[in-house]
């Protein structure tokens, strides 16, 4: 009967055990895909936005050239002007375009490194803890069981 005792009480341990392990590792799978969907929509605004100034220096490419293009009847100063400012246009969102793309790739880098220091801490935490709760089901195991 004693022995029966003994091997269900640590039965019961073995499977609290397997318990917290599988509830760590959900967790961490579950941060993980966090993580992931939350880099997926920074990557996507940052997307959208490149893609807006890249609209935005194809106008203005497509208006220097339709300038640039029409017949020379008689190029006063407004259209001098006009070419020039269209120019400065293109440059602008041209240095826009380059502006965001690094800021773009810069925020990537650092949730890519956020995401990974916060996987390295959940394994760190989840194998101290395991290692806790291992040390406390040996210590409950060595405590000898005094019957009445």
């Amino acid at each position: 009967m004693r022995n029966e005792f003994y091997a269900s009480d640590q039965s019961f341990w073995k499977a609290a055990i397997l318990l917290g392990v599988l509830l760590l590792l959900g967790g961490r799978y579950g941060l993980q895909l966090y993580l992931d969907h939350k880099l997926d929509l920074a990557q996507a605004q940052w997307e959208v936005e490149i893609e807006k100034a890249r609209s935005v220096a194809q106008a203005a490419q497509l208006r220097l050239i339709s300038l640039t293009n029409r017949p020379h009847v008689r190029q006063d100063e407004a259209k001098a002007k006009e070419v020039e400012l269209i120019r400065a246009e293109a440059r602008n969102s041209h240095l826009r375009y380059q502006e965001i793309l690094a800021q773009a790739m810069h925020e990537k880098e650092m949730a890519e490194q956020q995401a990974r220091r916060e996987s390295e801490r959940q394994q760190h935490d989840g194998a101290t803890e395991s290692r806790n709760q291992i040390a406390a089901l040996r210590r409950a195991l060595d405590i000898p069981i005094q019957r009445h």
